[in-house]
């Protein structure tokens, strides 16, 4: 009976499910289900099932009004405490583990089809836990994302001025047809993908400050760098830095070969990407507790997805939504898997067409941006989770430092229209493509809203991935139509005014943002993230200063500077709040977590059967 039967067989029981916001539990209750982490969310809504027999909350003079199985508490607005999300525990593989069965297959529901199998080419965090299984990079990330750990290399070293590390290759590692890996083949997937995948990928700026790499060895890999700097070492880890094997490359898009614990057997369209354990994989250890094979199911309705873990199709589910929490910390049997310390460095943004069209003037820009409501965003869409804010770093982060943010102002959304030319008889007329997501295709109604408030025409476009992927963020070829000369940028095309982009960065500073809005020169080069083709000289010199140096206060004053350029001069984008994310698993899957970027980490989890 196949996966994709078992999903619709139980669809419409789902269905009558009763959706749910979060619950607040009494201590008593809580202590009987999870172990808890108090974590301050803020809400102005928490509905409450009838199931719970007891709630406590402190909270000024409530407003209560009765409906059918739900009671609506509204509050002023302050910060409520939730006892929800367990307390991440980082873990040692315990000594003993049992070998994983033959038999042992790991089912994981996830958000969509695998959109790249060629790790150099991946632009979707569909790809992401595929990647992480396939491939193997010179470093892999630890639960910080800050202090990477060994991978192909076993050790490094680096020069007293900090420019030239020079990494120990291992030599036991075999590509999954078997080939012995060197550290030519290192050399031959950095020059590939900085070089000929170059801005369709995300190596090219992951490597930005490499100024030469080769292999020095058979087992020896050097890199020189323009300047000692904090952020190298972890950028080793990007699943971007896949190493493949050139003699088999040309097969990469459709019969990818690496070198992780896990070899590609198929991938079948709408049903399943099928992955077996690689028995010649250096770790053995790692490999002897874990499933003999993988399953990674593409569901995209997050709904159907929480349906399937509950009922035992799969056992890890991508994505948690945040209506849903509560439900799986809950259900006997389940885990919520969520990021440690609660540090996310993923968060949610509105992007322009900085190049083409209406939104390349920058008043209409702003209109957008002052016409925007996140706090409304944040509360019909989110939940109430996450932090609404305009900048990227957030309070609790060392590098943050004050900053005021626009608030929204409806009247001034309207004196940037008229500056653009824009009034009640001419009207702002955009169109939004939203990423093909069913929450930012929700966020963009509320967002239409909130231009129609000031005068602003929007049209919501809904697309395919695929299709997402030219009109947005790659752009087509000016000669596949006759585009006028105000809707092409150096012979590229973009069909789009507004989109949306769930960014999932790393939690250096420079990781945040360098991928958003770096780029080679005004007219190429813009980096991976960085769909909306932004360029500033002021951006670049500062992000050279804020990783050049160690000095964290100087690294800090270099990133609030960026950030006011991007929220109060140009306005490339507008960054509306953190996205804290969740996973859900069964037991079968022991001390697996989320990291900062917002993926589950595939690297340090057992199976249990």
């Amino acid at each position: 009976m196949s996966i994709k039967y078992l999903i619709s067989k139980f669809k419409l029981s789902f269905l009558l499910l009763i959706p749910a916001t979060l619950i607040v539990f009494s201590a008593c209750e809580a202590e009987e289900i999870i172990k808890e982490v108090v974590k301050e969310v803020p809400v102005e809504k928490i509905v409450t099932e009838e199931v719970i027999k007891e709630v406590i909350k402190e909270v000024p003079k409530e407003t209560i009004v009765e409906v059918t199985k739900e009671v609506i508490k509204e509050v002023p607005k302050e910060k409520i405490v939730e006892k929800i999300v367990k307390e991440v525990e980082i873990r040692e593989v315990p000594a003993g583990i049992p070998s994983a069965s033959y038999q042992s297959v790991l089912r994981i529901g996830n958000g969509g089809e695998v959109q790249f199998l060629d790790a150099a080419k991946s632009q979707s965090g569909t790809d992401i836990i595929f990647s992480e299984l396939l491939y193997s990079r010179l470093l892999q990330y630890d639960p910080s994302m800050m202090n990477p750990k060994p991978d192909i290399a076993e050790s490094w070293t680096v020069s007293p001025d900090g420019k030239t590390y020079v990494f120990k290759i291992r030599d036991d590692v075999t590509f999954h047809n078997g080939k012995p890996l060197t550290a030519a083949d290192v050399e031959f997937s950095w020059r590939r993908c900085r070089d000929e995948i170059a801005d369709k990928g995300r190596c090219k700026g992951e490597l930005n400050d490499v100024v030469s790499y080769s292999a020095t060895g058979k087992y020896e890999f050097t890199v020189t760098l323009t300047n000692e700097t904090p952020v190298f070492l972890p950028s080793m880890a990007h699943w971007a830095l896949a190493i493949v094997d050139k003699d088999s490359v040309a097969g990469q898009d459709t019969k990818p070969i690496g070198t992780g614990s896990y070899k590609f057997v198929e991938q079948i369209p709408g049903d399943k990407l099928v992955l077996e354990k690689y028995d010649g994989y250096f770790d053995k250890e790692v490999n002897r507790i874990r499933p003999q094979k993988v399953y990674i199911v593409p569901i995209k309705d997050a709904q159907t997805r929480m349906a399937a873990l509950k009922a035992g199709e799969i056992d890890l589910a991508v994505d948690v939504p945040y209506e849903q929490i509560s439900s799986i910390a809950t259900t006997p049997g389940l885990q919520l898997l969520s990021q440690v310390d609660g540090i996310t460095a993923s968060y949610m943004t509105v992007i322009f067409n900085y190049r083409e069209g209406p939104m390349a003037d920058l008043n209409a820009r702003k209109a957008v941006q002052y016409a925007i409501d996140p706090i409304a965003i944040n509360k019909v869409i989110y939940q109430g989770l996450g932090v609404p804010s305009c900048n990227p770093i957030l309070e609790s982060h060392w590098a943050y430092l004050p900053f005021a943010c626009p608030e929204r102002n409806i009247e001034k959304a309207k004196e940037h229209l008229a500056l653009a030319g824009y009034g009640p008889n001419n009207p702002l007329k955009i169109k939004y493509v939203p990423e093909n997501i069913a929450v930012t295709q929700k966020m963009a109604t509320v967002i239409q809203q909130n231009l129609a408030d000031a005068g602003i025409e929007m049209e919501i476009v809904i697309v395919d991935s695929p299709t997402w992927l030219d009109k947005v963020w790659f752009g087509v070829d000016c000669t596949t139509a006759d585009w006028p000369a105000s809707r092409c940028f150096n012979g590229t095309h973009k069909e789009f005014d507004l989109g949306d982009a769930w960014y999932t960065r790393e939690p250096d500073p420079d990781g945040l943002m360098q991928s958003l809005f770096r780029a080679d020169n005004d007219r190429s080069g813009f980096k991976g993230n960085n769909g909306m083709r932004y360029f500033s000289e002021d951006i670049e010199v500062l992000f050279d200063k804020g990783k050049s140096t160690t000095d964290r206060t100087v690294r800090a004053q270099a990133y609030n500077d960026i950030v006011d350029i991007i929220v109060n001069r140009d306005v490339p984008i507008v960054k509306l709040q953190s996205m804290p994310r969740y996973f859900a698993a069964n037991q079968h899957i022991q001390g697996g977590f989320v990291s900062p970027k917002g993926y589950w980490n595939a690297k340090d989890w057992w199976w249990v059967d």
